[in-house]
């Protein structure tokens, strides 16, 4: 293993994120603009603009065609990542693909479920939130005793059908399943 010299940041690095084939490393920072680079050689192939605060997380999806990014503007975007050329913008088109507007303050932690359908976000408002990815709607809030600061998700391997969220604050966390589609 090398270290790599990553260029692209103004401010202090947050989060990083190898994506599944572990070709590409995402970064988000201080700086309101999170970055993707080629993990061999280190090489800043783009940024996603959008954020109005600094970027405390971020998570690329199963297949590497969406980055989910959380701040401290209180939200969480969807940026494409299909297109890994110098051209990186927050769509392909240069268009907004997604904003999840919810949250009373700002995203500490974000994870994309296993299938690409459902992103999870949590935030200092004290809640952690499940949206749906394509239509950008929440569909249901969890509800904590302090700021979230993780938040995952899991998939029961031997089901397939089956879903678990784990959030957590402080010393203690929460778990919340899903089974056949609605999360309990």
């Amino acid at each position: 293993m090398k270290p790599l010299m990553l260029h692209g940041h103004e401010r202090a690095i947050t989060q990083i994120k190898y994506n599944r084939e572990g070709d590409l490393l995402f970064s988000c920072a201080k700086d309101h603009t999170p970055n993707v680079y080629y993990s061999l050689n280190g090489e800043r192939l783009g940024n996603f603009i959008g954020h109005g605060g600094a970027v405390w997380c971020i998570d690329v999806n199963w297949d590497s065609t969406k980055v989910i990014s959380g701040a401290g503007d209180n939200t969480c975007r969807v940026s494409c990542a299909k297109d890994h050329t110098p051209n990186v913008y927050y769509s392909l088109n240069g268009e907004r693909l997604g904003i999840f507007i919810g949250h009373g303050g700002a995203v500490w932690c974000s994870d994309v479920i296993w299938d690409s359908t459902k992103v999870i976000s949590g935030a200092g408002d004290n809640t952690c939130r499940v949206w749906d990815l394509e239509r950008g709607v929440n569909i249901n809030t969890i509800k904590t005793a302090t700021a979230v600061r993780t938040c995952v998700s899991c998939q029961d391997c031997h089901s397939c059908q089956d879903m678990c969220v784990l959030v957590q604050w402080k010393n203690a966390h929460v778990q919340h399943g899903q089974s056949h589609g609605s999360l309990l």
